[in-house]
């Protein structure tokens, strides 16, 4: 079983891109979430959690997050390695969104999306397309 459930708050607003194969568009929205260590020592009180969530999530995070917002998030563990600048083999732990929503509210409306919601209802076509990446 690989399943993670965490809280924290948005350090930045989630980048978006789209990639295209045959025709079909996939979108990508990668965030960090920002999470107090329940017992950590001065100067190592925090995890940095590197989410990626695909498809009409992507859409709903680019959309709806900002800056400091309480998220709660629902995926599993996806590790990648790579080689870093300095040669040595590194890796990076993300997890790979299958539910997320707000956990305060701006207003009373409560807005929360799970995977199976139809993307064609919240597309914003002024998303740009990038180059692919290893990340």
């Amino acid at each position: 079983m690989n399943t993670v459930t965490i809280t924290g708050r948005l350090l930045k607003i989630p980048e978006i891109k789209v990639h295209e194969k045959d025709g079909r568009k996939t979108y990508i929205a990668k965030y960090i979430l920002v999470s107090r260590k329940p017992f950590a020592t001065k100067g190592d009180s925090i995890n940095y959690i590197y989410c990626e969530a695909r498809g009409n999530l992507a859409i709903f995070a680019q959309k709806y997050f900002t800056i400091g917002k309480n998220i709660g998030v629902q995926g599993y563990l996806d590790t990648r390695t790579f080689i870093g600048s300095d040669g040595k083999r590194r890796s990076k732990w993300t997890i790979i969104v299958e539910r997320q929503e707000f956990l305060e509210s701006k207003s009373v409306e409560k807005r929360t999306l799970s995977a199976e919601e139809p993307i064609d209802a919240i597309v914003d076509d002024n998303i740009s397309i990038y180059a692919d990446s290893p990340f």
